[in-house]
This record gives C-alpha cells, structure tokens and sequence, in this order.
C-alpha cells in the first residue's frame, strides 16, 4: 500500500502584535467541541458563519469535506517575528486552507501584500502521476491556483505546437 503526503512550508515576516492577536484568534473546530454546533447535521455553514466573523470567507468551499478539518496546516507566529505556515512530519495539508486565512489576514493588515505558497505532493512508493505540486498567489482579492501537472501539460502543448508551425 502507498501513502500519499502535501507538503508545504512557508513564511510571512514582520508580524506586528496586532496582527499576532488576529493570528492567535483564528477560529478552529477545537474551540466549538464543547458547543452544539456539531449537533446540527448540517453544520457547515454555522461553522463557515464563525469563521467569517474572522474574516475568513470560504463560503466558495462549503461543499469541501476538508473544511471539517479546517485550518489543516500549522502554524506558529511571534511579534516581529515570523508567522511560520507549514506541514509537520508526516502530516498533509491543505493548500486551500492556508489561502483563505492568508487572504482574510491581507485584507485586514496588509492589503498590498502578495502571499506565494508552493508545495510538494508525492508518495511512498513509485505510482505514475503521484509526484509533483503546486502554487498559490494570493491578494486582497484574489487566490490564484496552479500545479505541476497542469503547468507540464501546457507547456508540452506548447511545444508540439511550434513543432507544428515549423513544419
């Protein structure tokens, strides 16, 4: 049996006591375990509803079985210091995740920001497709994303193009 891992670590710098109380507050399913929000069979949307109290919108995810782990990626942060984003040991994360939070802390604190994240996907023994990655940018306004397999696949469109055009 193979096992499959995401893998990212990144960093954004200068955090400033403001934004490290903002950091520390950012709501997780750990801090509703003893209120009834779970009880409701639907509880997607009241716990999308607390995040955006945060100002943390990821309404366009509901749908997503991973926002029951939300946030799935750590982080540490310190005044002055860094807000390290990052995956341990042998855990994933969740890319998706990571750009809601960020873009939420860059409309409130740093609204010229951009925000880069890459990250690695491999596996445990050697499977065709398992292997390679992916990107997001994120502003204010948008999250932008990409992956290695898509970035190879166009530009192996691009190139059997011009072979085209030479002939």
């Amino acid at each position: 049996m193979a096992d499959f891992y995401l893998e990212f670590s990144e960093a954004i710098s200068g955090i400033t006591e403001e934004e490290l109380a903002w950091i520390k507050a950012i709501p997780d399913r750990g801090d509703f375990e003893d209120s009834t929000l779970w009880d409701d069979e639907d509880w997607k949307p009241a716990y999308a509803e607390k995040l955006k109290e945060h100002g943390i919108d990821v309404q366009e995810f509901l749908d997503d079985e991973s926002i029951g782990a939300f946030p799935h990626f750590c982080w540490e942060a310190e005044k002055g210091g860094n807000w390290w984003i990052s995956t341990h040991g042998d855990e994933s994360g969740a890319p998706a995740h990571v750009a809601w939070v960020v873009q939420a802390f860059i409309k409130k604190f740093r609204p010229d920001f951009v925000f880069t994240l890459t990250w690695c996907e491999y596996c445990s023994k050697p499977r065709i497709g398992t292997f390679g990655g992916g990107w997001v940018a994120v502003n204010k306004d948008e999250k932008l994303f990409g992956n290695t397999w898509q970035d190879a696949d166009e530009k192996a469109k691009a190139l059997q193009d011009k072979k085209k055009e030479d002939e």
